[in-house]
């Protein structure tokens, strides 16, 4: 199982606060993380406090 949590920071939200941006972004994550029940190939987008689509995180499982 491969875990991805990828997301962009050049943006006002994180231009303002970085530290609390980057803390509540991957307060999401982990959010998406604990919710998908050790389910694989999800896919979610995560947002900036804004309401901007900045990233993702997704659970894959590899091809066998």
């Amino acid at each position: 199982m491969k875990v991805t949590i990828e997301f962009d920071t050049d943006n006002a939200a994180f231009a303002e606060n970085f530290e609390m941006e980057i803390t509540r972004v991957m307060k999401s994550a982990k959010e998406v993380l604990s919710e998908s029940c050790n389910n694989t190939n999800i896919h979610r987008q995560l947002i900036d406090s804004y309401g901007n689509r900045i990233g993702s995180v997704a659970i894959l499982q590899p091809a066998a």
